[in-house]
């Protein structure tokens, strides 16, 4: 979709961006969505009589720390992918 020179809704979505790391709201929903994705990738587990554990996950991913955005990103997307390598092993073993 083509929108007007005059439109500067992108600029309103980065200013909320930029606020929501800024007052630690970002690093919350960072957190649901790893924990989401989580949650629905045992759901297509369960589907398919497998299941993962995850409790354990998203207890390290609630009491991640928020000291600084670089190693919080490295942190929680280890996680993810730690999880997803599990996944994985489900379904290939």
């Amino acid at each position: 979709m083509m929108r007007g020179l005059d439109d500067d809704s992108h600029v309103k979505t980065r200013v909320s961006q930029y606020e929501a790391l800024n007052n630690g709201k970002g690093y919350e929903i960072a957190k649901q969505l790893v924990a989401s994705k989580i949650r629905g990738q045992n759901i297509l587990l369960t589907k398919h009589s497998l299941k993962l554990r995850i409790i354990a996950f998203k207890e390290k991913i609630e009491v991640l720390e928020t000291v600084d955005l670089e190693s919080f990103r490295k942190r929680i997307t280890g996680l993810e992918g730690k999880f997803r390598r599990g996944t994985m092993s489900k379904y290939s073993g």
